[in-house]
């Protein structure tokens, strides 16, 4: 692996799940579905000045521990609790199943590559 810089550079093979999603030569299917999915959570947090959206992808990648989440972001459970309630608030779902914290953790990964790709740009 190659840095060039300060971003790595990896073969195609290397890329597992994301090969998938570079394999999409549509990037604005990728843009509409991150933003339809994200874009009630991402307004909310510029209107109100708030962290939601980080503390959400926190959780999602932490499988729903808000200890670890807090943890992360040096602060009480409770805050975290308190922010999950409004996520699902703001976002119409609970997330107690795989079935509904999935296309928000594809959501997270394309949000990884679109700004990859406005770097890149």
């Amino acid at each position: 692996m190659a840095t060039v810089q300060n971003l790595s550079i990896t073969s195609f093979k290397e890329m597992g799940f994301y090969r998938i999603l570079y394999s999409t030569l549509d990037e604005h299917l990728l843009e509409d579905y991150y933003t339809e999915l994200m874009s009630p959570l991402l307004d909310y947090d510029k209107q109100h000045n708030s962290f939601y959206t980080e503390t959400f992808f926190r959780y999602l990648l932490n499988d729903g521990s808000i200890i670890k989440v807090a943890n992360q972001m040096f602060t009480h459970r409770n805050t975290v609790n308190y922010r999950m309630g409004k996520i699902r608030e703001i976002l119409h779902c609970d997330f107690t199943s795989q079935k509904e914290r999935l296309p928000y953790l594809i959501a997270y990964h394309i949000g990884i590559i679109l700004k990859l790709n406005k770097t890149l740009d």
